[in-house]
């Protein structure tokens, strides 16, 4: 008997759809094989590849029926011969069967087995293979997906079929069992999740990259955006803090604008978000899958949003069939996973009486002079010359060992009418910054019901609220960067009070002129910024199947979020005067949408259509409120504030109402071709322009399903792609385009009456239109040996335009500048990723995935006569975007050594009347002189390139993965190094290559560090040269995870399907040269005033600074996966 391995078939030749039967009318009910073959490849898609040139298609088959699927027949052909049959795409492999090794058993030790193999929806697999391990029984399931087997005691069963994971199962004296398999998702036939649809990842003519939950599950993190990092080719995930709950970065393909928003669109089950905090509350386990529209033909259907890219999130679904109870749990300790490198204790010490004892004489001191008679800062220790000094570390005070933990329970199941999945999910992170945290709960309830066989209808709820705990500790002048001036001489943690109750001393530190971090060690402890935010996301849809074919849906989303902040700060952390703040945000989102789908099957002709309109509404009301003067600290309510210092309220609102359209044809599934458009109109631009058009095509020619190669052996897929389109980006803002307000007072009569009124605040700009980007995008998808290999390759070219900068304006206007969309600003790269099944037998898997990026940004055009904009925060003017360049490139000097003699000084060339020892500036331009002149463009922000690399192993029930990752291309900035980097801070702490500075021409350290003496960088010098940019590339391993599923002889005797227990790692080893804490701590502009609860702040310059962002966590864990 035949064995026949066919998987259910996808709709025969449409893209845009699910699961349906190919059906044949065959011309008689006798036909040889070979006439067999003829009929199925001229009435459907399907072509046959002959693996054994020699096999008999003279067999002649009887058919019961001649009008049916082409599963079924291929069934009537297998039961008849010996030939066996494997789809690929539309190819289906024919081959001969051929026996396998059999295993001597004796006779009387077999018994009966039977059961029911069905999909992971509960519906049943006809042809599903069930072989005893080991030996050569086997059989197939009937129609109805049951079976009966002959099975040895001692047992286990392979369950397997194509397009299907193999499922293996202890016998252990069972007479029944059914069994659901899960889909591989390996498979070409892989459903993958586009705007207002679905496509078969085989028909894509776009850019798509797709990753599966199961794909980030090791990941112990408290946000799916984080967990993204590696895994997808084009998509920049940036861990820029390590405070629990914060956002990453993200770009798709670059950076496209100057001053506007870069984040990506987020779609979870159909609703558009804008708001990456949103994401933050969205449970990870709840994830079926993450796709990321990275073309503009992808995209497109998403128009005045899409610029920056879409991150589609789909959550889980109930599933028909018997009901499943799963319990999963993680528990983990973290520490920091990088620590900055100071100078010990007896190196600051012999630093510090060097620098004292130049500084002295250099302002004409006596060196004689006892300790009592010079200022504070300027006395020397005796105990510094012999070393015999302390040795603490500042970072003991400020980082911790922290604990994590995540609690999900979810209940799933359902009918052939009804489905539902339910979860419940806790998250408690201590963060490794003494006073951070993160704590969430969520509830999700997911329900879809078919109510007749022409209406569907389907609600989904997600509410969740999450508390993050600060105690400003990230940023420019917070509390870490503050902290890490304090030295290794002084405990930070010894300090009384004087008198006034709030001022700090330490009778060392005071006597000898040191820096002291008491006050920001003590706000760590003791100060609280709290961010609650509580959400709820709620949508639902009825489905009209009109005909065949045409579908109708109408689809209503709701979102509710809020963010509440409080502070508080007793006598002490205000300095003698006690304050408070708090802010409310509430907003509202509601968006209706209403599609019509139309597939159609002619032959091999595949159509697909979709209308569609959209109206979002978007409703904001905020206020805030801070007062100080409270009369003690029991009382820190704002009703009790003899002051109120400052409050703020205000509403924000916005519209956008679209038309759009989408259609799609196939031919044979070899000459595809998709065509959408979007028609945006926006409360957000200005009257002469709110409406927009966003047009794209793409195609694709899949050549190994052409005659020529239906038969070749190497080829499973070879597919070129090709596409063009355009979207734009409207995060500019609600009230640009408008004429504005603002308070003035005058001076009105005779009697100088000091009157209140309003005054013209900003420039009305009725043709404000949305920064747009056109891509095209070409690419190839390639199968070999039949999918086991699996390479995508693409490359692309983004050009946008209309950015939106400040240009000056005439003084007749009574404004200086306003905003223009004057800009363009290119992206040019290539992807590639790299999928295979390296190894596959029933006790050992082996599969790689690999992907690379790299990514070329450069500006093309800025505004007015193509002036560039240099800016920067904290005395630097480091930040440089200008035609040629790329955004936010490095503008600096650079060094070149160290004079290690008079001669040197006196060849020049001399920038800040430098001595021997000190740094050497290049004179870039020539002239003798280091000037503004010889400044140059050094480096840049931004990642240029980026990889993930992953391996899965299973031996047995044991199972092994490792994550590796990494990007690079670019530099960082380390500005915090101002404080504790340079000559002039040595009474403060001095990062560790101090200790090979330079001592003498003889003795010149490490030839970049100069004398700890030098007058070099007064005036700002030093903030400005390259001895603190550093490169920034990187690679870690991200994740090791090590499972193991207890065996189903065991579970069943307790009642339990599944428990696998399993121990992780994350961030286990990070490889860099970068000296502060996080190497992908490249800010986004405004990051200097970064704090917690913010996603990226607004553009003002400080591209790739690094102002004090807190490590990242090195995480260890124990876990259990448990399924009823």
């Amino acid at each position: 008997m035949m064995l026949v391995n066919f998987a259910s078939i996808m709709q025969a030749k449409g893209v845009y759809k699910g699961k349906e039967e190919v059906s044949i009318r065959l011309s008689a009910s006798e036909l040889s094989v070979q006439q067999f073959f003829i009929e199925v490849e001229r009435e459907t898609p399907f072509k046959f590849s002959y693996e054994n040139k020699e096999l008999d298609k003279s067999e002649i088959i009887q058919f019961k029926y001649k009008t049916g699927t082409v599963e079924d027949r291929l069934k009537d052909v297998g039961q008849q011969s010996s030939l066996s049959f494997r789809k690929m795409n539309h190819i289906i492999h024919v081959a001969l069967n051929e026996p396998a090794e059999v295993r001597s058993i004796e006779e009387a030790d077999w018994g009966q087995v039977s059961g029911t193999v069905t999909d992971e929806n509960g519906e049943p697999l006809p042809g599903a293979s069930v072989t005893v391990a080991g030996t050569a029984a086997g059989t197939v399931t009937d129609l109805d997906g049951n079976y009966n087997i002959t099975v040895p005691d001692g047992a286990t069963l392979i369950f397997s079929y194509i397009g299907f994971e193999a499922m293996r199962v202890s016998v252990d004296n069972r007479t029944k069992i059914d069994v659901s398999l899960q889909a591989d998702i390996s498979s070409l036939d892989e459903v993958v999740v586009v705007g207002y649809g679905t496509v078969n990842k085989r028909d894509l003519t776009s850019a798509i990259s797709q990753v599966s939950g199961k794909d980030i599950e090791n990941r112990f993190t408290s946000r799916i955006d984080e967990a993204l990092q590696g895994k997808l080719a084009g998509v920049s995930v940036q861990q820029t803090s390590g405070l629990p709950g914060a956002a990453p970065v993200i770009r798709i393909r670059g950076t496209s604008s100057i001053t506007e928003g870069n984040q990506p669109l987020w779609v979870v089950d159909g609703m558009p978000i804008e708001d990456a905090n949103i994401i933050a509350n969205i449970n990870m386990s709840d994830a079926e899958s993450v796709e990321v529209l990275k073309d503009a033909a992808a995209a497109a259907i998403y128009g005045s949003r899409a610029s920056n890219g879409v991150v589609i999130i789909t959550t889980k679904k109930g599933k028909s069939g018997k009901t499943n109870i799963s319990y999963n749990m993680r528990y983990g300790i973290q520490e920091p996973e990088k620590l900055v490198d100071f100078v010990s204790g007896p190196e600051h010490a012999e630093l510090l009486a060097e620098w004292r004892a130049w500084r002295w004489e250099s302002t004409g001191g006596d060196p004689n002079e006892p300790n009592a008679s010079r200022p504070a800062n300027m006395r020397i220790d005796p105990n510094w010359l012999t070393g015999d000094v302390p040795n603490y570390n500042i970072q003991d005070h400020l980082f911790r060992t922290a604990s994590i933990q995540n609690h999900n329970i979810s209940l799933s199941g359902g009918n052939d009418k009804t489905t539902y999945f339910m979860s419940l999910d806790y998250l408690d992170q201590e963060g490794i910054a003494v006073g951070t945290s993160f704590e969430r709960f969520s509830i999700r309830t997911n329900v879809e019901s078919k109510v007749t066989d022409l209406i569907t209808i389907g609600l989904n709820i997600a509410g969740s609220t999450s508390t993050q705990i600060d105690a400003n500790s990230e940023g420019k002048d917070r509390n870490i960067n503050t902290s890490l001036r304090h030295g290794a001489l002084v405990d930070a943690s010894d300090f009384y009070f004087l008198d006034d109750g709030f001022t700090f001393r330490n009778d060392y530190s005071f006597e000898y002129g040191l820096g002291n971090a008491s006050s920001s060690i003590y706000q760590l402890n003791n100060l609280s910024q709290e961010f609650t935010r509580p959400q709820a996301l709620v949508n639902t849809h009825i489905d009209f199947n009109l005909i065949e074919g045409l579908v109708l849906k109408m689809a209503g989303y709701y979102r509710y979020n809020s963010l509440k902040f409080s502070e508080r700060r007793d006598m002490i952390l205000g300095g003698g005067n006690s304050g408070a703040a708090i802010s409310n945000e509430f907003q509202n989102n509601w968006t209706l949408e209403s599609t019509l789908n139309y597939i159609k099957q002619i032959g091999k002709h595949s159509i697909t259509g979709l209308l569609g309109y959209s109206s979002q509404k978007d409703y904001t009301e905020f206020s805030s409120l801070s007062g100080r003067g409270f009369p003690n600290d029991l009382s820190l309510t704002l009703n009790n504030a003899t002051e109120i210092s400052s409050w703020n309220e205000g509403i924000n609102e916005w519209s956008l109402i679209s038309t759009f359209a989408r259609t799609t044809y196939g031919y044979d599934s070899r000459y595809l071709f998709t065509a959408s458009i979007r028609r945006d109109g926006s409360s957000r631009f200005g009257s002469n322009n709110k409406w927009g058009l966003f047009p794209s095509v793409s195609a694709a020619w899949n050549i190994a399903n052409e005659a020529f190669l239906r038969d070749n052996s190497i080829f499973s897929n070879l597919k070129l792609r090709a596409s063009y389109g355009k979207t734009g980006n409207n995060r500019i803002g609600n009230y640009r385009h408008y004429a504005t307000l603002a308070n003035a007072n005058a001076v009105l009569g005779s009697g100088e009456v000091l009157v209140s009124g309003l005054t013209p605040g900003g420039f009305e700009n009725r043709d404000l239109t949305w920064e747009k980007t056109a891509t095209t995008n070409i690419g190839i998808d390639l199968g070999f040996l039949s999918d086991r290999i699996n390479l995508s390759i693409d490359a692309y070219e983004a050009l946008t335009d209309d950015l939106l900068l400040s240009t000056p304006l005439p003084l007749t206007t009574g404004f200086s500048s306003t905003i223009l969309n004057v800009g363009d600003v290119s992206n040019r790269g290539i992807e590639i990723e790299l999928n295979t099944r390296n190894i596959t037998t029933s006790d050992f898997e082996w599969s790689t995935t690999f992907n690379y990026s790299f990514n070329k940004n450069e500006v093309l055009k800025m505004g007015q006569n193509d002036a560039p904009i240099i800016d920067g925060e904290w005395y630097s003017r480091v930040s440089y975007t200008g035609v040629g360049e790329a955004i936010g490139s490095f503008y600096m000097w650079e060094t070149d050594g160290i004079f290690q003699n008079e001669a040197e000084v006196e060849a020049g060339p001399i920038f800040k009347n430098e001595e021997v020892g000190d740094v050497r500036f290049k004179d870039q331009d020539g002239d003798g002189d280091v000037d503004e002149d010889d400044r140059r463009i050094v480096g840049q922000p931004m990642p240029k390139w980026q990889f993930g690399f992953t391996n899965n192993l299973r031996y047995k029930d044991f199972d092994f993965s490792i994550f590796i990752n990494g990007s690079g291309g670019h530099q960082i900035y380390n500005a915090q190094a101002r404080y504790y980097d340079r000559a002039s801070a040595t009474d403060n702490n001095l990062m560790a290559r101090w200790a090979n500075r330079w001592r003498s021409e003889a003795n010149p350290g490490d030839g970049i560090t100069p004398k700890i003496s030098s007058t070099t960088g007064t005036n700002g010098t030093d903030e400005e040269q390259d001895a603190w940019l550093y490169d920034a590339d990187w690679w870690r391993i991200k994740n090791i995870t090590l499972g193991y599923n207890l065996p189903e002889t065991l579970l069943s005797k307790i009642r339990v399907s599944r428990l696998r227990v399993y121990v992780s790692a994350d961030n286990l080893f990070l490889k860099t040269d970068y000296v502060g804490y996080n190497t992908e701590g490249v800010f986004a502009p405004g990051a200097a005033n970064r704090g917690a609860n913010q996603t990226e702040a607004s553009a003002s310059g400080s591209w790739g600074y690094d102002f004090g962002t807190l490590p990242l966590p090195r995480t260890f864990a124990v876990g259990l996966n448990l399924t009823f």
